[in-house]
């Protein structure tokens, strides 16, 4: 049985997402959500349904760790991620980071995998921002990779031109440092954290 728990006023239930077992239903609000959250600024992406769901079926495989937020059935926030090697991870994202990253957490063997828990997505619906549901969703989701051993959390957001809520959100409600930083023109950055740090801030 899927974890849940419930919130405000009990209309909102979080719950572990399993994609394998997910009702098709509650997979295609999942996409429509996605699609809603990201339409808006700053991020104003066009997304359609049909490449969310591809994106959605590549990244929730058997590593992956992800945590949907529903109000009466409707999914209104999501969140997962996904164990990775740092330099695999630094292909995927097309930014190298990892050689900086393993300098700052001194980890002492260069030729050993250095595993991090990317938070790949996380995003609420506009109508349910300014509610503490996004904070919710990544503890729940921090909290289902404490079995991992990973110590490092990394994400992705933008900064520039118009932060994106959850930039200032990991920056400052957080302390997520910097690591990379896209071209000025891209407005990207990647940021950082240790995992039990974490831990007492959500």
């Amino acid at each position: 049985m899927a974890k849940k728990e419930q919130m405000m006023k009990n209309t909102i239930i979080l719950e572990q997402f399993d994609l394998g077992r997910s009702d098709p239903l509650v997979l295609e609000s999942l996409v429509d959500c996605y699609c809603a959250t990201f339409a808006g600024p700053p991020w104003n992406e066009t997304w359609a349904q049909e490449a969310v769901l591809e994106k959605i079926r590549k990244e929730l495989n058997s590593v992956s760790l992800a945590c949907i937020a529903r109000d009466k059935g409707k999914v209104v926030g999501f969140a997962w991620g996904y164990r990775c090697d740092a330099y695999v991870l630094e292909r995927k994202l097309e930014i190298p980071f990892a050689d900086e990253l393993i300098r700052r957490q001194s980890i002492p063997e260069r030729d050993l995998q250095y595993f991090v828990f990317y938070q790949s997505e996380l995003g609420v619906l506009p109508e349910y921002q300014g509610k503490g549901l996004g904070k919710k969703l990544f503890g729940m989701r921090l909290r289902m990779n404490m079995s991992s051993g990973d110590m490092t959390t990394v994400v992705r957001t933008r900064e520039r031109p118009e932060p994106s809520l959850t930039y200032g959100w990991y920056r400052d409600r957080l302390g997520y440092r910097l690591i990379a930083r896209y071209p000025e023109s891209d407005g990207r950055v990647i940021l950082y954290n240790d995992r039990l740090a974490l831990l007492g801030s959500v």
